[in-house]
Parts: structure tokens; C-alpha cells; sequence
């Protein structure tokens, strides 16, 4: 499944709208066992694989509350990882 996510996220102690493409699969699960008298009791759930995480578009937020487009190499990796936990949270949150 592929899907547009738009964030705001702070990196280094400013804050950042960020547009992104994420490509994920939910993989459902279940387990059947014997549990007390029920001789079955059936578990379903959902797993999340996020395969991609692509940034298409960094704005900066200016102190006097205007929006710059910021090129998104500009990210450092410990930025990268916060944006792609927050997207990674989204997803989770809306499946």
C-alpha cells in the first residue's frame, strides 16, 4: 500500500512541515490454541512492514511564521530517522 503522509516534526529545536511517500504491507495474522473448556481460541492481528520511506519535501518554519522549502539532502541522518519514526508512528496509528 502506498500512501501520502504530511507531518510537522521538530529537528534540532525548530519545526518542520514534512511531505513524504510511504510504501507498506499489513500482514495479518492468526493463532489458534486450546485455552480453559474452549478447545479453540483463535488470535488475529496485524503487522506492519514498511518497505520505503521517501521525503519529497521539506519546509522550514521561519521565526516570523513563513514556510522556506529547504532541500531535503539538507536532512542529517538523526533527522532522517526522527522524520521516518514519526511517519512510521502514523502509520501504525491509522491501520
Amino acid at each position: 500500500m502506498q500512501e501520502s503522509i504530511n507531518i510537522e516534526v521538530e529537528l534540532r529545536g525548530q519545526t518542520f512541515d514534512i511531505e513524504a511517500e510511504a510504501d507498506y504491507e499489513v500482514i495479518t495474522s492468526e493463532c489458534t490454541s486450546e485455552v480453559g473448556d474452549n478447545p479453540y481460541c483463535t488470535e488475529y492481528w496485524g503487522e506492519i512492514h514498511i518497505e520505503s520511506i521517501d521525503i519529497l519535501r521539506v519546509d522550514y518554519w521561519t521565526d516570523s511564521n513563513q514556510f522556506k522549502q529547504i532541500p531535503v539532502s539538507s536532512l542529517l541522518p538523526e533527522d532522517r530517522r526522527t522524520v521516518e519514526d514519526k511517519i512510521a508512528d502514523v502509520i501504525h496509528a491509522s491501520v
